[in-house]
């Protein structure tokens, strides 16, 4: 499901949910208050192509509202989702597109608040996890890539050997180990 908002790639306020989580809030935010809801049109562009959807606004968190959008569609007589808003200046303009009479004085998004400018949904620690996943993967090829093979640790031990016939070192020195 598309999430509708301003870039800002210099800074973002953001706000993430579980799948789970958000599915809760969605379906329990607004049950005391649906004679409440207000569907209210905006206009979206599609393949060069507009179309009118509505969108009702939901508290999602404390100050925190989101915009969903839908559509009726005739030939199967179902709504679709289609996007989710968060951008409250996007949906004013989307409005306003549709009646020119909301250009100066509109109030239907007088109830849209938010502190957020970016919302994700599913987990909220993937890309920790992801990278976990990824420095656990290079650090086991970099263990194979330095793993001492038979013929090193062969080699290894046969220096040590000459190094100590020749009484480069003795047995009290510790610095050095052919295991290493």
């Amino acid at each position: 499901l598309p999430i509708f908002t301003k870039k800002n790639h210099s800074r973002r306020r953001a706000l993430f949910l579980t799948q789970e989580e958000f599915t809760n809030d969605i379906t329990n935010c607004n049950k005391t208050n649906l004679s409440l809801l207000q569907v209210i049109p905006i206009l979206m562009f599609r393949n060069g192509q507009y179309e009118i959807h509505h969108v009702i606004i939901v508290e999602i968190d404390d100050a925190i509202n989101i915009g969903i959008s839908f559509i009726y569609n005739k030939d199967t007589q179902r709504v679709k989702v289609t996007g989710i808003h968060i951008s409250k200046a996007l949906l004013i303009k989307q409005h306003q597109w549709i009646s020119l009479q909301h250009m100066n004085e509109c109030k239907c998004f007088d109830n849209f608040h938010t502190t957020i400018n970016h919302l994700a949904i599913g987990n909220p620690d993937h890309w920790e996890n992801r990278y976990n996943q990824i420095r656990k993967e290079y650090d086991a090829l970099d263990n194979m890539n330095n793993k001492p093979t038979a013929e090193s640790k062969l080699s290894s031990l046969s220096s040590f050997s000459s190094e100590y016939k020749t009484g480069k070192i003795t047995e009290s020195d510790s610095s050095y180990s052919p295991s290493s």
